[in-house]
Order: structure tokens, then sequence, then C-alpha cells
């Protein structure tokens, strides 16, 4: 039985180049919902450096900084509009936050120096990182945290270092990366609490990090 080869098309893309228009350094653009909002921020290189804002394409571009702090930065953005973050105080020391709504709230693991969100899906669990380390360089942790409550991400290989959750689905089922033992990173996906260790495995590949993940329709 003969067999029929079919050539699949490449895919055909649009690329839209976006700058807020404040932005004298760079502008970033982070995280997007299914109403196509955007998050991210922008950067001017003065003092206060990084801006965060949502964005309605091509260029209503709103505003979103935790008050009278030294920086913020807009990361994710869920179904029903509400943002995670984190922001710089003036002391130098970085705050995970959320908001909705006009409101703004921080969100801190207790007992530790440095922390940021990364994700945030539509039943408010966010997914983000924190360390005792006040430069957050070292020690960094993966948590998902939900109504004020912080559950640790865990089951990662002997020897790990830092270890972060970048996205989380509607199921609940978080993504993220962690670095070994000999500085490589591999990503994984947590659907507890319990990381399984995901990579791809292209030709030359030295390492993988998952950002986002979709839960399947």
């Amino acid at each position: 039985m003969a067999l029929a080869c079919v050539a699949w098309a490449a895919p055909s893309y649009t690329f839209l180049s976006v700058a807020n228009p404040n932005d004298t350094a760079f502008t970033q653009l982070l995280g997007i919902n299914n109403s196509s909002t955007i998050a991210g921020y922008w950067g001017d290189g003065t003092a206060i450096p990084n801006h965060g804002f949502t964005l309605v394409l091509p260029n209503n571009f709103t505003p979103e900084n935790f008050p009278a702090v030294a920086q913020t930065q807009v990361i994710g953005i869920n179904n029903m509009g509400w943002t995670a973050g984190f922001y710089v105080d003036g002391a130098g020391v970085t705050h995970g936050f959320t908001f909705n709504s006009g409101t703004y709230s921080t969100v801190d693991a207790p007992g530790t120096a440095f922390n940021q969100l990364l994700g945030i899906n539509a039943g408010l669990t966010a997914v983000g990182y924190s360390s005792t380390d006040p430069t957050g360089m070292t020690l960094q942790m993966s948590f998902k945290e939900a109504g004020g409550v912080f559950t640790y991400i865990t089951g990662f290989p002997v020897g790990t270092a830092n270890n972060q959750a970048v996205g989380i689905n509607k199921a609940g089922t978080a993504v993220g990366f962690y670095q070994d033992a000999t500085g490589a990173f591999h990503g994984y996906i947590a659907t507890g609490t319990t990381a399984s260790t995901f990579d791809v495995s292209f030709v030359g590949a030295e390492g993988t990090q998952a950002f986002g993940y979709q839960q399947p329709r």
C-alpha cells in the first residue's frame, strides 16, 4: 500500500511592534488574556526605571503602578482582568502584588525577604517565587498562592538551586523552571505541588524553561 506524503504549509504570522508612548528605553509585553488585554511594563532609564501597564491594542495603554514605590512590573493577567506582578519599595525590597478594580494587594510569603508573582489564573491562584535572600539571586523557591495561603512546589532533584513558578492554567497546573546542580535549566510541570521535569530535546538544546500552560479544550 502506497503512503501519501502531505506537505504542510508553514504557519503565517503578523508581527506588530508595540512601544509605550513614554518609553525611552524599552517596552516589554509579558502576558495576555482571552480578551486580548496585555500586561507589561516599560522603562525610561531614570531613578524610577520600570512602569507597569495593561494594553488594549493597538495603543490604549492604562498605567498600573503600585502606589508610592520605586518601580512596578506587571507580569500576568487572567481572563477577569486581574493582574499579578511585583514592585520594589523605597527601601529596595521586592514584593509580589495583585491588582483588580483599583485595589492593589501585596502578596509576600511569610518569613521571606524577596517575592515576585509571575502568573494568575481565573480561580485567583497566583504563582511565583520567594527567597530569604534579599537580592533574590539565590534560594529561589516556587509557590502557589490563593487567599493568602502559600503552598510551595517540591519534588525537584537533589542539588537543585533556584526554581520559579511562572504560569498557571485554570485547572491549577503550574509550570516553571529550575536550575540543577550543574547550572543547567529544566522546565517543570506541577499538577499539584510536586514538580515533574519537562525538557525539550531539540538537537543542541542546552536548557528548558516553561512559561505558560493552557488546559486542553
